[in-house]
């Protein structure tokens, strides 16, 4: 699953939650997309079916458009998932 936005430089961070079943899947990993790393940012699960993202430099936000982050998956056997996203939480640069 990626996590995709489009920035005009007003936002500095944000946490989004997975909206799965964790009996039918599991995350493995959380990594950093190019707007993110490129502008001295970081990705990270703090919980399971979670995604955290923040530029680690004050007072300018993300620019650009691009993947943030993309969470790698494992359904777990025998099950069928879709994954769908909640509302983001949004912290502003």
């Amino acid at each position: 699953m990626t996590l995709r936005a489009k920035c005009a430089g007003d936002l500095q961070g944000l946490s989004a939650q997975l909206d799965r079943d964790r009996a039918v899947a599991e995350s493995l990993a959380v990594e950093a997309g190019t707007p993110t790393t490129s502008q001295d940012g970081v990705a990270f699960s703090a919980r399971p079916g979670n995604v955290d993202a923040a530029l680690l430099r004050a007072g300018r936000g993300v620019v650009g458009e691009g993947v943030l982050a993309t969470v790698t998956s494992r359904a777990r056997l025998g099950t069928r998932t879709q994954p769908h996203g909640r509302p983001l939480e949004h912290r502003g640069g």
